[in-house]
């Protein structure tokens, strides 16, 4: 369970130097990531990992808090990635809107085209309808009625005057003639050139039209994206703002509850600092008798002296390294951690192992049971004492016990003391394994 703890002398000696260690592991160069990572999922891997340590930080408080501050967590990530998307889908929006009035006035400029080179069209038609009537009603009346051949003009003449007026008027009427077939050439490349050009305005238009029928359907598609992503972001705010309602109203019962935690690991604190003290005091007792001793004995040093008088009171050294106390995943390590409801720091005192309720509880090492029972939120506990090492008073403790086995008396390495179970504070069956030193919590990992 989590709890403050302020660190004894000695055990923040050994604290420091497991922290140096640790440090020195951090600094490693991180593994190599896979060419296939897949992004999604590693957010998704991530969330899972933060949601996971957040149940352990708040084990034992009340299911709706744990539940409420499990969704807090979630839409807040949720959000991150939902606000992500509703920004693209108004961005996509904006485009398509952007592009829908574009083709608009295009279209309008393509439509004025259009309409213009049809009416320029129609003139050019008109005048060039004119003139060909205007070239056919000259044929005809040079043709059928006054005729301009030149045989006509020589006989029907009877002074040299009337033959010179006759051939005068007779060549402006060709002049008109070829003027006028010269202006209908060049209204017929006009008019070709026009009609091409009304052509290419039409099918302009229709283009514009098939584009601005795309992108209405484009924008259509964004706006009901925006307006999805939209109320996605609104759906998890009104949820995030429910959840936290729920936390605030178990703000002081959570209060409550870590403080209860904090009270019995310091009541904890207080035993073994006393027990350490005590020790401290028959070491100088017997070290002040071995200075006034007359007759030392030879092979002898003052650690074998120590260890008879600790094995003679009763106190039973540790038998090397720490074994663990049963076998399960470590489902929250040791080390500081962030309460995100009180927005407080607070020490995880030791390790939680992942078991079913019922596994075998072992002795870490040799020693003694100092303490076996109820212990407020830490549920049913055992204490062993396990004599000095490193130089302070060496304890372990075993929390959240479904039954005990062993209450007092000394026990062995392996020794089944209890069961493991869910008592106390607790929300699921698993062992809470603490490691002290005179008192001071470390880091159970650097014993076993």
């Amino acid at each position: 369970m989590i709890g403050d703890t302020v660190l004894h002398r000695a055990g923040t000696r050994r604290i420091v130097a497991a922290g140096l260690l640790v440090a020195v592991m951090l600094s490693a160069p991180p593994a190599p990531q896979s060419a296939f990572a897949d992004p999604l999922n590693d957010r998704k891997l991530s969330l899972d990992a933060q949601i996971a340590d957040l149940r352990e930080i708040l084990n034992g408080a009340s299911e709706e808090l744990v539940e409420a501050a499990v969704l807090v967590k979630r839409t807040q990530t949720q959000l991150v990635e939902a606000g992500q998307t509703r920004d693209n889908t108004q961005l996509l929006l904006r485009t398509a809107q952007r592009q829908d009035a574009d083709l608009a006035s295009r279209l309008a400029v393509a439509q004025a085209q259009e309409g213009k080179a049809a009416r320029e069209l129609a003139t050019v038609q008109t005048a060039q309808l004119t003139i060909r009537n205007q070239v056919g009603h000259l044929a005809r009346h040079t043709y059928i009625g006054e005729t301009f051949s030149g045989l006509a003009v020589v006989l029907q003449t009877e002074s040299p005057e009337e033959f010179t007026g006759r051939m005068a008027a007779a060549e402006a009427v060709f002049r008109a003639r070829s003027k006028m077939i010269d202006r209908l050439s060049v209204q017929q490349v006009d008019l070709r050139n026009r009609r091409a050009r009304l052509g290419a305005a039409r099918a302009q238009v229709v283009d514009l039209k098939h584009q601005a029928t795309a992108v209405v359907v484009k924008r259509q598609t964004a706006q009901q994206a925006a307006t999805r992503a939209e109320q996605r972001v609104a759906r998890l705010l009104s949820q995030r703002k429910t959840a936290q309602a729920v936390i605030q109203a178990d703000v002081a019962a959570e209060r409550k509850r870590v403080n209860a935690l904090a009270a019995e690991q310091s009541k904890l604190q207080r035993m073994l600092m006393e027990r350490a003290r005590a020790a401290e005091a028959a070491q100088r007792r017997q070290d002040r008798r071995k200075r006034d001793a007359k007759n030392r004995r030879s092979g002898r040093d003052a650690r074998s002296d120590g260890n008879k008088e600790e094995n003679a009171g009763g106190v039973i050294r540790p038998s090397g390294a720490m074994s663990w106390p049963a076998r399960g995943p470590i489902t929250s390590p040791f080390g500081r951690r962030f309460h995100p409801i009180l927005k407080i720091w607070r020490l995880h005192s030791g390790i939680d192992l992942g078991l079913p309720c019922g596994t075998p509880v072992r002795a870490a090492s040799d020693g003694r049971v100092i303490s076996a029972g109820s212990a407020g939120g830490y549920g049913l506990r055992v204490v062993v004492d396990h004599g000095r090492m490193n130089g302070g008073n060496f304890v372990t403790d075993y929390n959240h016990l479904s039954r005990i086995v062993v209450r007092k008396g000394a026990v062995r390495k392996g020794q089944l003391i209890a069961y493991s179970g869910t008592t106390g504070l607790s929300t699921g069956c698993h062992l809470h394994f603490d490691t002290l030193i005179d008192g001071a919590y470390t880091n159970p990992l650097l014993w076993l």
